[in-house]
């Protein structure tokens, strides 16, 4: 068991956005978690929902 304090705890993830009068899932299924003391790295290709996801955690 980590003794280490959670500092953000994220399950099923989901953002949608209207565009055109459609929606459009940016983000599907997300779950994390992080500790104190620890690093995240967010990596994939463009487009894939790295931005869109840290700016729901910063509530952007």
């Amino acid at each position: 068991m980590d003794q280490n304090k959670g500092i953000l705890k994220v399950r099923d993830l989901v953002v949608k956005f209207r565009v055109r009068r459609r929606e459009l899932t940016a983000i599907r299924s997300v779950s994390l978690d992080l500790y104190e003391g620890e690093t995240l790295a967010i990596v994939g290709e463009s487009g894939s929902g790295k931005t869109v996801l840290t700016k729901t955690f910063t509530g952007m």
